[in-house]
């Protein structure tokens, strides 16, 4: 039986939900869907648009009726949920399959649950549905699905990076200043590595914005910065050996810049907070900090014993290539896309 989607929206390489569903494309065209993309408000960038027809999908013009009888899912895209009522009314879609990825409901998705509107509500992580449930809940009845995320490990080569007598911390985020805590240059400045050891301090999305949070970059750090956008994430990636990642306190639904990580070699030490949790086995694929203070600490561990360094980068490669089973990841998807 052949199997199709429609999505609302289109895939990005700048933020989570967009590499989400930049990943999950690649796993319904291993599994021969045929995937039709249609952005809401017909905002189309030339070069997704032919990568995405590179890979065999479809990329068509928005009309209200193109969604009718079809199976379309939509990773928190605004526009679609605003005119989902009148995308209903012009020609009922056979299912709709919702993705928020944040951690508050946003306008107009409560009363889309409410009005039926939305059949199937996916959760990146068990700590994202943990926060959304009892909104949607007060709702009425909320179906949801066993959903895995996935990351096309194909795209990524694990590279262990020679030291070389520089150890580079980093850190990647959008050039937000909800992104980053108030103490970020004080947790890299007082990382301690041993003698003979330089110490780095890569950071890819920091620019104005992300200033206003944290101040000025310290003259006392070795720095390389990076606006967002500038470099690919697999790039920056790259030139790291250590992610240290201390949010602004907003919170994370998932963190899938942490499994990145993890994929090309690099050892995370992040809060002990938010979904990531369920993405480190502390003490063996990375570290979890219960405090600014953890972090330093870890982080200075690691520069110390390269040997435990090395072995957790590997760790952290294989627990990734585990979590992301492609079959596992696809087997819910094969359930929802047959009804």
């Amino acid at each position: 039986m052949s199997l199709e989607v429609w999505i609302a929206g289109l895939p990005s390489h700048q933020h989570g939900a967009g590499t989400e569903l930049d990943n999950l494309i690649d796993l319904f065209r291993e599994h021969e869907v045929a995937v039709h993309l249609a952005p809401v408000d017909n905002r189309v960038d030339p070069a997704v648009a032919n990568d995405l027809i590179r890979r065999g999908c479809h990329v068509h013009e928005y009309h209200p009726q193109l969604f009718a009888d079809k199976v379309v899912l939509s990773f928190v895209e605004r526009t679609f949920l605003a005119h989902l009522s009148d995308i209903a009314r012009r020609g009922r879609p056979a299912k709709v399959i919702w993705f928020n990825c944040g951690l508050r409901p946003m306008p107009g998705e409560l009363e889309a649950h409410a009005a039926g509107l939305i059949d199937v509500h996916g959760f990146v992580s068990r700590y994202q549905r943990s926060r959304l449930m009892p909104a949607l809940e007060a709702m009425g009845c909320v179906r949801t699905f066993d959903y895995r995320p996935y990351l096309n490990l194909k795209r990524i080569e694990w590279r262990y990076r020679d030291w070389n007598g520089v150890y580079v911390l980093g850190r990647i985020s959008r050039d937000d200043p909800r992104k980053y805590s108030r103490d970020t240059w004080r947790i890299f400045e007082r990382v301690q590595v041993p003698p003979g050891l330089a110490k780095e301090v890569n950071i890819l999305g920091f620019s104005l914005r992300a200033a206003t949070k944290t101040g000025p970059p310290p003259r006392s750090l070795r720095l390389r910065l990076w606006r967002q956008g500038e470099i690919s994430p697999g790039e920056f990636f790259r030139t790291i050996d250590t992610l240290v990642y201390k949010t602004g306190g907003t919170g994370e639904s998932y963190g899938r810049v942490i499994l990145e990580a993890c994929a090309h070699g690099v050892v995370p030490v992040v809060e002990n907070a938010y979904a990531f949790p369920e993405l480190i086995v502390h003490g063996a694929t990375g570290y979890l900090a219960a405090d600014s203070q953890e972090l330093i600490h870890y982080a200075g561990l690691l520069a110390a014993n390269p040997g435990v360094h090395f072995e957790m980068s590997r760790n952290a490669r294989a627990h990734v290539e585990r979590v992301m089973d492609p079959e596992q990841c696809w087997q819910p998807w094969l359930e929802q896309l047959q009804t």
